[in-house]
């Protein structure tokens, strides 16, 4: 007998941030407690990237790449752009 194995997904926890578009890049600014650590960036629930947050609580992603560019339509079409632990 062979079964599937289903992954179990807990729920993931949501980062506040803010958004500010500067130059050449897209900076979400999240608290500084996560300064180090690797979250993940989501449109509508679906992954996008892993992030590494900087010094500061900044992430940092360039506006002219694939990434960056998918961020700006979610955003501009009022899409779900979450960051999660």
């Amino acid at each position: 007998d062979i079964r599937t194995l289903e992954k179990e997904e807990k729920p993931r926890k949501s980062v506040p941030y803010q958004m500010e578009q500067r130059g050449n890049s897209i900076i979400l600014f999240v608290d500084g407690k996560y300064f180090g650590r690797n979250l993940d960036i989501t449109i509508n629930n679906e992954y996008l990237l892993t992030v590494n947050v900087g010094k500061k609580g900044e992430i940092r992603i360039k506006k002219n790449n694939k990434i960056g560019k998918t961020i700006l339509n979610a955003l501009k079409y009022s899409e779900n752009v979450r960051v999660v632990e």
